[in-house]
């Protein structure tokens, strides 16, 4: 008869209870997580300018919805750009914002105010005849976002730029 041959076993240690990520997992999360102003300001910001210049390279103020909280400040000038670039044939060829230095300044459960830097890397407008005309970098910084919670998710109700 045979002896069974016993070999060493290494002890794995599992955890009991593995904690849920507090990373959005997509940006429609972070859009609508009502803690994300807190927990994950760069990421909503970003979200909302992404958002933003897809309303501008597309043509379309309708997508504005996605970045600006009715009654906004600052909604009536994207439309208005978004209008006129229809109305003489201009598209915008390039253009995206980056957030940087973001910091969550204060909030409730539905409102949030978060500081942060915006970066408009260079991009270009195409024009009617084919000409492109290229815009330099352009960096503003200490903006003020004001935010809303909205049935759809955050949305940017006010920005005070210096």
């Amino acid at each position: 008869m045979k002896t069974p041959v016993k070999t060493p076993t290494t002890a794995v240690s599992m955890p009991s209870r593995v904690e849920p990520s507090t990373t959005p997992r997509s940006m429609t999360d972070v859009v609508t997580a009502s803690d994300s102003p807190r927990k994950a300001s760069a990421e909503l910001l970003q979200a909302l300018v992404d958002a933003r210049a897809l309303a501008y390279v597309s043509r379309n103020s309708a997508l504005l919805d996605l970045v600006f909280a009715p009654g906004a400040t600052r909604a009536g000038a994207d439309q208005a750009n978004i209008a006129t670039a229809l109305k003489n044939g201009a598209t915008y060829l390039g253009l995206s914002f980056v957030v940087k230095d973001v910091a969550f300044l204060d909030g409730t459960s539905y409102t949030a105010r978060i500081r942060a830097t915006i970066v408009t890397p260079a991009y270009n407008t195409g024009q009617p005849d084919g000409r492109k005309v290229l815009h330099a970098q352009d960096v503003v910084g200490s903006c003020v976002f004001s935010l809303r919670l909205t049935p759809d998710g955050w949305r940017i109700l006010g920005l005070t730029a210096p």
